[in-house]
């Protein structure tokens, strides 16, 4: 399933933590607090990124915390 969002907000609240807000897609359900999510850059669709969403479900937006990791090199 895909929706595309708009950025709202983001911020940094440590060096390597990001904290961003987006627009909720209408009909988006509500998922309780996990980690996980593609990133849609090519060639980077299938690899999962973690993530904790840091909004409530019942927002009309969708609020996430991310921590930037540095590339491995294989």
């Amino acid at each position: 399933m895909n929706h595309s969002v708009n950025l709202l907000m983001s911020q940094f609240v440590t060096h390597d933590v990001k904290h961003f807000i987006v627009s909720k897609p209408e009909g988006f359900p509500s998922f309780p607090a996990r980690g996980g999510v593609g990133d849609q850059s090519a060639g980077l669709r299938e690899q999962g990124r973690p993530f904790t969403p840091t909004g409530r479900t019942a927002d009309r937006v969708l609020e996430f915390t991310i921590k930037a990791y540095p590339a491995t090199q294989a």
